[in-house]
């Protein structure tokens, strides 16, 4: 029996900024009481609020009450439609109506400026919800670039450090043609080609999320064409007592050129710095470009965390999903809320 996501006994709708109280207290009800974003105002303003106006939630609600929410990352406006990623996807227990959750969805669906709505790090028992939708599901890879110089490592488990190898090949940029810059100036961002990259994500939008996080400091880099930018890469120290790793957290722009940062990646692995990792969705070519610059995928005995806020000592896969994985051509850990603070 086919089923009919179009209608619902709840009033379906995007929320508004009189919501806000309403949806923390959901997230604290029916997430978990000591969830960052059921409790920190900040946070949530800055994650889902970024005009101070609109909340960026779907919400189902009955008798003044709601009772399943879905949130979205909005990536900004492109030519009148924008690409999404969902997050804080709960329906109540009580809601008392099938496929609710998937009816949000349906609301995100009907919208015409919705172009592609994807998530990251979806469970497992979730997928086949999507399969509904006719959306496809996958596994990020994961990669580790090993500082093999450290003589102990405090976050990382590694059984045998001879199976990280040596990097026999570091891509240097052609200093003729490209040249790497800092970019700590959000007006140095007009100069960057953001068209490559899809999901497509304004440049309004990487400013706020990567230059103005209210606790993260990111480091990006431009790969430089003359003054044009052709490929941003966005990347996080994260430390853990004494030690650190390097995450790559985002790649925008011509990511077919990722390969002249392999002098930068090398660069970073000094003093206390374990490790770079990365994961990446969707781009067997961005894959395959990092395994030449001496990136590796790890052995499954090892353990390289994922998990910083609190700190767990164990593995972490992702799986991502789209509306149209023909598409989209990248997925990251900046995806989403990947990278969100769970502690503050």
């Amino acid at each position: 029996m086919p089923i009919n996501l179009e209608k619902s006994s709840h009033r379906i709708r995007y929320a508004t900024i009189e919501d806000k109280q309403k949806i923390m207290g959901f997230i604290r009800t029916y997430w978990s009481v000591n969830h960052v974003l059921g409790n920190s105002e900040d946070l949530f303003d800055y994650e889902f609020c970024p005009d101070g106006q609109s909340v960026n939630f779907v919400v189902a609600e009955k008798e003044n009450e709601i009772h399943a929410i879905l949130g979205f990352i909005d990536y900004g406006d492109h030519g009148g439609s924008r690409d999404i990623f969902t997050v804080m996807w709960m329906t109540r227990q009580d809601a008392g109506e099938a496929f609710l959750g998937l009816k949000l969805y349906m609301f995100l669906i009907k919208d015409p400026r919705n172009r592609y709505i994807s998530s990251c790090g979806i469970r497992d028992s979730i997928r086949p919800l999507y399969r509904i939708l006719k959306w496809k599901t996958a596994t990020m890879d994961y990669l580790v670039m090993v500082n093999p110089n450290i003589s102990s490592y405090h976050i990382a488990c590694i059984e045998n450090l001879s199976e990280y190898g040596k990097r026999t090949l570091i891509n240097r940029p052609d200093s003729r043609k490209y040249s790497i810059k800092s970019i700590t100036n959000e007006d140095d961002l007009f100069t960057l080609d953001n068209t490559g990259t899809k999901p497509f994500k304004s440049k309004d939008y990487i400013a706020h999320r990567y230059m103005r996080h209210i606790k993260y400091d990111y480091e990006l880099f431009g790969l430089m064409e003359g003054s044009k930018m052709l490929l941003l890469l966005v990347m996080r120290k994260v430390k853990q007592e004494e030690a650190s790793i390097y995450r790559i957290i985002d790649l925008i722009g011509r990511i077919d050129l990722i390969s002249n940062f392999g002098s930068l990646f090398e660069g970073k692995l000094i003093d206390d710095i374990e490790y770079i990792d990365a994961y990446i969705g969707n781009n067997q070519k961005v894959v395959d470009a990092l395994l030449s610059m001496g990136f590796n995928i790890p052995h499954s005995k090892d353990v390289f965390p994922n998990f910083f806020e609190p700190f767990e000592a164990r593995n972490k896969t992702l799986k991502y999903m789209s509306s149209d994985l023909n598409a989209i051509n990248l997925i990251v850990k900046g995806d989403g809320d990947q990278d969100r603070p769970n502690l503050l």
